[in-house]
């Protein structure tokens, strides 16, 4: 007996055929490619969706953004191809055979649900200098570059095991910890957001301010957003937008991420700074509380890693997001830092019972902010 005829015959040698795609989606980068080559043929790279008969036809190239693609099949210029996912490109059109139903799709339409949107519309090509790029900027930059701003961002701190936990953009964290944050977001942004326009800097704002004297007068941000720990690079920053007269928007967070606070500076001499409510702590509310307080601000012990829900750091940077938004599509702010008739600089808002400033979970408190004359910032002298 012919024990590999048999083999053959029941099939123990043969190779496992995979289910014929009878449903592609193509980018329209793709056909641009294939009209555009000067080869009259060549391979399709993408893949294959599950145990389903479709597939995603993204390149012709076997990486798209650093991942790695699968090799689908053939492409030919105006000659019919049998083998694999055939295309045939003609000048015109796209054609399909072997009964592969196929869908363009262009990747520029990314945002097109929120192209009619006004706001989206009016922030369209402005510039956000991102100050840390820790739990709150991270979410903040990564929002406001889906909506086509362009984000400056600047941290000297690498990624540790316990970042991705609370980081804005949830990536693996085995394959960065150790590497600059600022590194790994621009990557992240530019993998998952079409066409965005990021820099990333790993230095530390105060001992590089003359760089970024120089840069904030050759880039020209519309807005600066600074979520750090410590009081001197929020008074450098303060410097910086009333000098250049760019607007700062400064997020805080309480002890375990209780309650947030925003604060905004227009950044023209006639309104108030930073320095001016610094110097003012006393008339303010959150001092009637004791329970909590900012963590990190300059501390004279070593600083300790604090708890706080990630939902919670998003629930602050989400409203600090929104108002970034509306700074920069140029509309008042001040119709959103108002609680009734009270319009303010400072935004408190809580995300637990008995937080920081509020008694109850999602409340929010405006304060108003006054000018000091003696400011040695922004004041007469």
């Amino acid at each position: 007996m012919n024990t590999q005829k048999n083999n053959k015959r029941f099939g123990k040698t043969r190779k496992k055929e995979s289910t014929p795609v009878k449903m592609a989606y193509i980018s329209k980068d793709v056909i641009d490619a294939i009209r555009n080559a000067n080869a009259t043929g060549g391979y399709l790279f993408g893949r294959k969706l599950g145990n389903e008969n479709v597939a995603q036809i993204l390149g012709l190239n076997n990486s798209l953004r650093g991942i790695q693609l699968d090799c689908l099949g053939r492409w030919e210029k105006q000659t019919k191809s049998k083998k694999g996912l055939s295309l045939i490109v003609s000048n015109n059109d796209v054609m399909c055979f072997d009964k592969i139903a196929l869908e363009i799709f262009d990747i520029n339409d990314y945002n097109i649900r929120n192209r009619s949107e006004i706001l989206s519309q009016n922030v369209n090509s402005k510039k956000a200098l991102l100050v840390s790029c820790g739990s709150v900027n991270s979410r903040i930059g990564y929002e406001l570059a889906k909506h086509g701003i362009e984000i400056t961002v600047t941290d000297p701190d690498k990624l540790d095991i316990a970042n991705p936990y609370r980081w804005g953009i949830q990536e693996p964290p085995e394959f960065f910890i150790g590497r600059p944050k600022t590194e790994v977001f621009k990557e992240a942004i530019i993998r998952n957001i079409p066409n965005a326009k990021i820099t990333a800097f790993t230095k530390d704002f105060c001992q590089d301010i003359v760089f970024f004297d120089n840069y904030v007068d050759f880039w020209k941000p519309d807005l600066i957003i600074i979520a750090t720990d410590t009081e001197d690079s929020r008074r450098d920053v303060n410097s910086i937008g009333i000098l250049k007269k760019i607007p700062v928007l400064y997020v805080a967070l309480s002890d375990k991420a209780e309650s947030g606070q925003i604060i905004f500076i227009s950044g023209t001499k006639e309104d108030p700074c930073y320095l001016c409510f610094k110097g003012n702590n006393e008339e303010h509310p959150f001092t009637l509380r004791s329970t909590n307080k900012q963590y990190g601000i300059d501390t004279t012990q070593e600083q300790r890693a604090v708890p706080a829900l990630s939902i919670d750091i998003n629930i602050i940077s989400d409203i600090a997001t929104k108002l970034a938004m509306v700074i920069l599509a140029g509309e008042d702010v001040t119709q959103y830092l108002k609680q009734f008739d009270n319009k303010g600089y400072i935004m408190w808002f809580s995300t637990k019972p008995d937080s920081w400033v509020l008694e109850d979970a999602f409340q929010k408190l405006i304060a108003i902010l006054e000018k000091n004359p003696s400011c040695p910032v922004c004041g007469d002298k």
